[in-house]
């Protein structure tokens, strides 16, 4: 069987609440069961700096409010992951510091509807 999770966060590489844990232990519970499983998360600036070697797969550009994105899909490894992570590098979206929702002053991102609606169109 192949399942393909697709997630804000996953522990240890993004984690703000209990979504992360769940993304981590879920996918490996159901690999560890023979289930072929892949994880794809946004190319968060912090997320990337954890990542040593990455293969890209392929661009795409999806239509945002504001007009075309484009973005890179990655594939690496991770040594808490038993298996392949797709990321998506978008870097007009996601390439910014700090926590994935809200800014530094704790308020969520102005662009977070068009930021994740562009993530679950790719």
């Amino acid at each position: 069987m192949k399942i393909l999770f697709v997630a804000s966060e996953a522990y240890p590489l993004v984690k703000t609440g209990g979504l992360g844990d769940v993304l981590y232990s879920l996918p490996h519970a159901l690999h560890a069961r023979g289930a072929d499983v892949r994880l794809v998360l946004p190319g968060y600036r912090a997320l990337l700096r954890q990542l040593d070697q990455v293969r890209m797969l392929g661009w795409l550009d999806v239509r945002g409010a504001e007009g075309i994105v484009s973005a890179r899909i990655l594939e690496t490894r991770h040594p808490d992951y038993a298996f392949p992570l797709w990321v998506v590098d978008c870097p007009a979206l996601f390439d910014r510091e700090g926590n994935p929702y809200v800014d530094e002053s704790g308020l969520d991102w102005p662009d977070n509807a068009e930021r994740f609606a562009v993530f679950a169109r790719v």
